[in-house]
């Protein structure tokens, strides 16, 4: 993931994580979606995900399958991730929306080296947070 990429992922964790209602959030994953804003469609699945509460997630149930619809990979992962829940298993549930590896790097760059890259732009973000 590039310097640009971890500050457009946690953009839109931060405008994700200011949503009220599920109601903003299908409006704003319809923006994501509409503007190929790959980024903030994630972060209001997740958004979503963690407010979805009781036997169907009510609204927030609803974002989620706006999000789902037009990926089928996400059904079931999303389906797999709540299974990993009920089950207690968190590596499944971390993996469900993790960021995907870029393009390109898996032919270049072992898992560690993408490790250490993603911990360096970290500590880079934290300077320059703190610079601030």
């Amino acid at each position: 993931m590039s310097g640009v990429d971890a500050v457009s992922f946690r953009d839109a964790q931060d405008r994700a994580a200011q949503l009220e209602d599920a109601q903003q959030a299908a409006v704003l994953l319809d923006r994501a979606v509409q503007s190929g804003d790959h980024h903030l469609a994630q972060a209001v699945a997740e958004k979503a995900y963690s407010n979805a509460s009781g036997l169907f997630g009510g609204q927030w149930a609803d974002v989620l399958n706006q999000y789902a619809a037009a990926r089928p990979w996400a059904a079931d992962k999303l389906n797999e991730y709540g299974d990993a829940l009920w089950q207690g298993d968190s590596f499944n549930a971390a993996m469900t929306f993790g960021v995907p590896r870029p393009t390109g790097l898996s032919d270049h760059l072992t898992e560690g080296q993408l490790q250490a890259l993603a911990e360096q732009v970290d500590s880079s973000a934290a300077v320059l947070g703190a610079a601030q």
